[in-house]
């Protein structure tokens, strides 16, 4: 898992992302960024250690990995593939829904 992965956000996840981003900018006056750039570090980090995040069971979706984001409550479900070097983020959500069954 060396060397540096692109990360794809797919189009259902960047539509929660940009739903999320404004809910956060119109209700969080004192930190109206704070879930942008907690996101975009964590995004960051995930194109050096794709295999930070603990695998989760999740109906429907094998191979997926969570991350937290600390500050915020969100959790962002994605996949990689070391062949292609991908990480696809495919889904950003509260933490305090439904549980996660980890692996």
């Amino acid at each position: 898992m060396s060397g540096t992965y692109a990360v794809i956000i797919a189009p259902e996840a960047m539509i929660e992302v940009s739903e999320i981003a404004i809910w956060w900018n119109e209700n969080r006056p004192a930190a109206p960024r704070l879930f942008q750039t907690e996101l975009d570090r964590d995004v960051v980090r995930l194109t050096e250690r794709p295999g930070a995040g603990p695998k989760v069971r999740v109906r429907g979706r094998l191979g997926l990995r969570v991350l937290s984001l600390q500050k915020t409550g969100y959790l962002v479900f994605y996949q990689f593939d070391p062949g292609e070097k991908q990480v696809i983020v495919v889904r950003v959500r509260r933490g305090h829904r439904r549980p996660i069954h980890r692996r």
